[in-house]
């Protein structure tokens, strides 16, 4: 995990080199930028991450801006306007880590915190202190 900080902020974006699948589909591969979610270190040392991809304005970003958050170039370190994929949520071994970029805002984590779980059907409360 060379260049990813240790311990791994939630919000932070880094680079993950996800996996090929076979058969192949539609699922995103290669190496990308993605939000860490959570990190799990119960059975297994896993984060749960966001793929992020270039906006290059597909109509389908703008007709569920709720599933594809718009991420602006510059904002959490990265290079271009982007946008978050949450219909790809998954978990991938820490190994696949790379190196951060740097961190969402808190009202942008908030915001795809948000749609993701409306996605998956959840609510989500405010957490108590």
């Amino acid at each position: 995990m060379s260049g990813v900080p240790t311990p791994l902020k939630i919000g932070t974006i880094v680079s993950v080199a996800l996996p090929t699948r076979d058969p192949r589909g539609v699922e995103i591969v290669g190496l990308h930028p993605a939000i860490v979610l959570a990190i799990i270190s119960a059975r297994l040392d896993l984060a749960w991450i966001i793929p992020v991809t270039t906006d290059r304005g597909y109509g389908w970003i703008d007709a569920h801006p709720n599933l594809y958050p718009r991420l602006p170039g510059g904002m959490g370190g990265l290079p271009h306007d982007s946008v978050a994929l949450l219909d790809q949520l998954q978990a991938v071994d820490l190994a696949r880590l790379k190196r951060a970029f740097g961190v969402v805002p808190a009202p942008m984590l908030v915001s795809i915190q948000k749609g993701l779980a409306k996605v998956l059907g959840c609510t989500i409360t405010a957490k108590s202190k």
